[in-house]
């Protein structure tokens, strides 16, 4: 038997023996041939034997039918170069990959080498990861490359590590305050344990005890979007989930700009000109209803001659503010107002003739003839104790009538009351218990037409 390296020779002699044990050499005798184990693989050169493939092999001389074997052992040549397996594998982030490191001499003998001591495995910087001899635990998400060496040969694999599942999730809010009726972008941002993005397309719903919320949401790159809006004023609480992981936000909706004022009035009603007092209530609020508060209130009457408002200032955390309504001296009905820059609110309220009130009375009358069928004129009523609600009456017949003051009424005559000459009598009444004034006439003459007298 004998050892050799692959690509080495070795050199057989063969002897022959008769039967009495004489010897001769047929090594080189045409009659002697040589053979290997047909996997051996190598050359012959006569006796001369190169070999090939490692292992184990028989070696047989064959000289007239008579044969001899010999054991030969062929080991592997230095390295020629490595091949690392897997090849290419793809892996979820945390998980692992075993490594097999096969070394090939130059007839392609091959060996193991995978947990050799000189054998090192290295991954690309960045993809962090560990490594437990040929074991790699990965981290970080890409496509790396893992490189063995052994021996100053180098062979490299592929590796793609994917996302892993949602592990964290951080949730904000831009802007985190704004006015009723706006939106607030929501961001969630998904990772894996090892803080890579989550795979694209990862579902995360939105949910708020407040407002409207856009949900769900699918991830690009680990960020999924949303918008909250509301038009009720207060904070809004938002949670994001995706998966197990879960985190909560808050947006504060502020009211808006002040749109309408609404009032109340107790009573509605006042006597004119007994300086009682009716209690305002007026409640500020926006568009959407949200009650203000801080906002400055005035208040007035119209026409000025209901009387005066007092009190208001700025409204409360309700969005209130309180005031009272004095009673002016003039019966009539109108309106309570009160204002905020151009925002008003009215009411109306009247103003009640006293019981005791005085009796209207016509001091004159702008005009107190006229000619029948002529045109419709505004006839002027002077007098005093007049009200808004006094009312001109012609010959008995309420008027529509204008209050100017509390000495002057106006109606417009038609054309029609004016067909017929006669006396037409004026009165006053003023509303409530009061009475009627005075009567004063008015003359409808009959228009006279005189001859023309001609002179030649």
């Amino acid at each position: 038997s004998a050892t050799r390296t692959a690509g080495t020779a070795m050199t057989y002699t063969t002897t022959a023996y008769d039967a009495y044990s004489n010897t001769w050499d047929v090594t080189t005798d045409p009659g002697t041939a040589y053979t290997v184990t047909t996997s051996a693989g190598g050359v012959w050169a006569g006796s001369v034997y190169t070999s090939a493939y490692a292992g184990t092999w028989t070696v047989t001389a064959t000289y007239q039918t008579q044969s001899s074997t010999a054991s030969l052992a062929v080991n592997h040549a230095a390295v020629d170069h490595i091949a690392l397996s897997p090849a290419s594998v793809t892996r979820t982030a945390g998980t692992a990959v075993t490594y097999t490191t096969t070394a090939y001499d130059a007839y392609s003998n091959t060996w193991d080498v995978t947990t050799d001591p000189s054998t090192a495995y290295t991954i690309t910087t960045g993809a962090g990861g560990t490594w437990a001899g040929n074991v790699y635990t990965s981290v970080n998400a890409g496509t790396w490359t893992v490189t063995a060496t052994y021996q100053a040969k180098s062979a490299t694999a592929g590796l793609t590590v994917n996302r892993g599942a949602p592990y964290t999730l951080t949730l904000q809010a831009n802007p985190t305050s704004l006015v009723v009726g706006s939106s607030s972008i929501l961001t969630a941002t998904v990772a894996d344990q090892f803080g890579n993005p989550v795979p694209d397309g990862t579902t995360v719903t939105f949910v708020a005890d407040e407002g409207n919320v856009e949900t769900p949401s699918a991830t690009v790159n680990g960020i999924a979007t949303s918008s909250i809006s509301s038009t009720v004023a207060g904070t809004a609480h938002i949670t994001a989930t995706s998966g197990s992981p879960q985190q909560t936000t808050t947006v504060v909706f502020t009211p808006g700009a002040p749109s309408q004022i609404i009032m109340q009035a107790s009573p509605s009603t006042l006597v004119a000109g007994s300086g009682a007092t009716a209690a305002i209530t007026a409640t500020v609020s926006d568009v959407f209803g949200n009650v203000l508060s801080d906002v400055m209130l005035t208040g007035d009457t119209v026409p000025s001659t209901l009387g005066s408002v007092s009190g208001l200032g700025v409204t409360d955390a309700g969005g209130r503010a309180f005031g009272a309504w004095t009673a002016g001296s003039l019966p009539g009905s109108g309106l309570l107002r009160v204002s905020s820059g151009n925002i008003s609110g009215t009411l109306p309220v009247t103003l009640a003739v006293p019981l005791s009130g005085a009796a209207p009375t016509i001091a004159s009358l702008s005009t107190d003839s006229v000619t029948a069928g002529g045109a419709s004129f505004t006839l002027i009523v002077t007098g005093t104790n007049f009200y808004i609600g006094s009312v001109i009456y012609w010959n008995g017949v309420p008027q529509t009538t204008t209050f100017i003051n509390s000495t002057q009424l106006t109606i417009t005559v038609p054309a029609s009351a004016l067909a017929t000459p006669g006396t037409v009598n004026i009165t006053v009444v003023n509303p409530g218990p009061a009475g009627t004034s005075n009567v004063v006439t008015l003359k409808v003459w009959t228009r006279i037409y005189l001859p023309a007298i001609f002179t030649g």
